[in-house]
């Protein structure tokens, strides 16, 4: 059994090892996020930042198939927007729903999952 005394003086190898475990794994820094990696991804959330809808009643989230369209013209509707990322995952997605919910929609359509298979 361990004394008091014993486990404070070797609390600061033991606090040491569990920061220099993870860095000699590489896994401490290491971003794991598989959506980070796709090159479209920061360019274009940063684009939707810049875009002035501060509110649309029709959103299509998803990847590089709702990315191509003016939702707005194709359905003849001014307060439907595209949200599409070519090469996004559900990864992705989930990161942006809260810029989606910002916009207030009604509805949303989310066409996903393609590339995460």
């Amino acid at each position: 059994m361990f004394r008091k005394n014993s486990i404070i003086q070797h609390l600061p190898i033991l606090i040491l090892s569990f920061l220099i475990v993870p860095v000699i794994s590489g896994q401490q820094f290491k971003d794991t996020l598989k959506y980070r990696t796709n090159p479209n991804y920061e360019l274009q959330t940063k684009m939707f930042g810049l875009y002035k809808t501060s509110q649309a009643d029709i959103i299509m989230l998803g990847n590089s198939l709702t990315a191509g369209a003016n939702w707005g013209e194709l359905l003849g509707r001014s307060n439907a927007v595209g949200r599409g990322i070519p090469g996004d995952i559900i990864q992705g997605y989930n990161v942006r729903v809260n810029d989606i919910l910002k916009l207030k929609p009604k509805i949303v359509f989310v066409l996903g999952g393609l590339n995460d298979i």
